[in-house]
């Protein structure tokens, strides 16, 4: 009788030892799963200029960071006037401002482009598409005056990018030489100030000469 246990325990770790070989020999196929980087992305145009960031993690952050900001901000309309906008802007990240800025156009129905890397981005953070025309975007979370330098190099970056415009985000004071850049050239859209409060509350920003219907904003309310 305990012979015959033993003949069988043999005979068990020996299927065991002949499965274990074939699964090595032999490995089950698994499906490839899609790539979970354009599952998570805002849905940004891609075009070959735009590499994915190694570090996806702290721009989805950022992204979920800025959603936040942008709730708390119309959840009290009431209370959201033009010092109180600017003083939370200006306290966040300028990684998020860059990311809330964008989520913001998202909303106006433009076909928004993210920047996957906040350093060496040639001086811009972001690009939309509005009536198939390109802009891009330079944002800066100031609280004193822009530089002048910053306007012109803007410029430049508008023509390098053969943009037919670019719009100019920043929570500082446009100095009146600034201003003069910004009349003298019919390429860069100011948005700063009330402006900006309105832009960041939902409401249409109203560009000459275009005109787009604004996406539904979520009510915070």
């Amino acid at each position: 009788m305990i012979l015959i246990l033993i003949i069988g325990l043999l005979f068990a770790l020996g299927g065991i030892i002949f499965l274990a070989w074939l699964f090595v020999l032999f490995p089950p196929s698994t499906p490839k799963s899609k790539n979970f980087k354009k599952q998570l992305l805002p849905s940004p145009a891609r075009t070959p200029r735009v590499r994915l960031p190694k570090n996806l993690k702290k721009h989805l952050n950022n992204i979920e960071y800025a959603s936040q900001v942008l709730l708390e901000l119309r959840s009290i309309t009431q209370l959201a006037k033009l010092p109180v906008v600017i003083a939370t802007l200006r306290r966040i990240s300028p990684y998020v401002f860059e990311e809330l800025v964008l989520t913001c156009c998202f909303e106006q129905g433009w076909q928004i482009q993210r920047n996957f890397r906040y350093t060496g981005d040639g001086g811009i953070d972001g690009r939309v598409l509005i009536l198939g025309k390109l802009y891009v975007i330079q944002v800066k979370r100031y609280a004193d005056y822009i530089s002048p330098e910053h306007i012109k190099d803007f410029l430049s970056c508008i023509e390098s990018e053969r943009a037919s415009g670019g719009f100019f985000v920043h929570t500082g004071i446009t100095g009146q030489l600034s201003k003069q850049f910004i009349r003298d050239s019919d390429e860069i859209i100011l948005v700063s100030g009330q402006k900006l409060v309105n832009f960041v509350l939902g409401k249409q920003l109203k560009i000459i000469g275009i005109t787009i219907p604004v996406k539904s904003v979520k009510s915070y309310q």
